[in-house]
């Protein structure tokens, strides 16, 4: 690990808020940007941030439209902060060839879409389940194919909004009218003025960083990427990692969790997400990255000590058993086991399991 790796892991840890340095559920979603939607995902990668996470602060986030559900980075769907959602929502948008491709994919006519539209979004007046609007569309116009094409479409125009379950471990996610939802429509926004405003966010929350990283953190082309971050005052370091001019002095001096710090990330969490596959060495080693990540980049659960992956971890639920897979990448001493027990077993607990095994 170079040594601005290292400096950078010391760095990140603190401007990712982990080890509950956030003072709430809200303050968290605003300092990493956003959390990946998915359900356990969200709820305990802001868990992971908040000081006093409880289920209900975390619901509050959707019911008091707090936090919005939007297409975003990489073109996945995202818990956003209200106030800055459209931004990212807006920063890369999806090409009118997308919901062409999933139309033709579910045997839906292009000139079919405007209908199945209006009568999704007129049936789309409180949170409704993808099943029950599918429902309406068929009552409306007859359509008796799947909703969730046209459901997914009209999300990726911003007229629909997801609004998450009300358990922190389902997906049984409701579609309603953005309009219904906001009392307005998103606001609009330059895609390249939002990208700019993304590419300083990024370099805030997950800086020192390269363009790559940028790129792919984002989902847009390099020149895209390049473009936005020429729009931020930033100072290279070595290996090409850029950081925001005014964080130099503070990232120089940053000193990082003790030795003795553990943190439980889920997968997909937005800081082991946050990095090109070649980026991530300020908090996994190279020789055990395989197993932090799949074969596609995306991210496992993580345990770090220190700041540094020493593990990796999957769960699954057997009725009220919740099962976890521990993979330690060194046998635990005792003290780190008991640690482990605790976090896991506080994690089941959240997740509405009465029991926990480990695999």
């Amino acid at each position: 690990m170079s040594a601005i790796q290292e400096q950078a892991g010391r760095w990140s840890y603190d401007r990712q808020r982990l080890g509950h340095r956030s003072p709430d559920v809200e303050a968290a979603l605003r300092a990493v940007v956003g959390v990946y939607s998915s359900h356990p995902s969200a709820p305990l990668s802001l868990r992971a941030r908040a000081k006093g996470f409880t289920t209900e602060a975390f619901r509050r986030l959707d019911a008091d439209r707090r936090a919005l559900r939007l297409p975003a980075m990489r073109g996945s769907i995202h818990l956003l902060p209200r106030e800055t959602a459209h931004l990212a929502f807006r920063a890369a948008p999806e090409p009118p060839s997308g919901l062409r491709q999933r139309l033709k994919y579910f045997g839906i006519a292009e000139d079919r879409y405007p209908e199945l539209r209006e009568a999704a979004l007129a049936a789309a007046d409180e949170p409704s389940t993808a099943r029950d609007l599918g429902q309406k569309l068929r009552e409306a116009t007859g359509y008796d194919g799947s909703p969730t094409p046209v459901l997914s479409g009209m999300a990726r125009e911003g007229v629909l909004l997801r609004v998450g379950a009300e358990g922190p471990r389902s997906n049984a996610l409701r579609y309603v009218a953005t309009q219904t939802w906001l009392g307005d429509d998103l606001p609009a926004a330059d895609a390249d003025k939002a990208l700019a405003w993304l590419a300083g966010e990024y370099l805030r929350a997950f800086g020192p960083a390269r363009p790559e990283d940028f790129r792919w953190w984002a989902g847009v082309s390099k020149g895209r990427a390049a473009a936005a971050l020429e729009t931020v005052e930033t100072i290279e370091l070595e290996d090409g990692h850029l950081l925001p001019y005014q964080d130099l002095q503070a990232f120089e001096a940053a000193e990082g969790p003790g030795p003795d710090a553990v943190d439980v990330l889920p997968k997909w969490d937005c800081y082991t997400m946050g990095y090109a596959p070649d980026g991530r060495e300020r908090f996994v080693h190279p020789d055990v990255r395989g197993r932090v990540y799949t074969p596609a980049g995306d991210g496992l659960g993580v345990v770090l000590v220190g700041g540094t992956a020493v593990g990796a971890w999957e769960a699954r639920f057997s009725g009220k058993v919740m099962e976890a897979r521990l993979d330690m990448f060194e046998r635990p001493g005792a003290r780190l086991k008991r640690i482990l027990d605790g976090r896991f077993g506080e994690i089941a607990v959240l997740l509405g399991a009465r029991e926990i095994r480990f695999a």
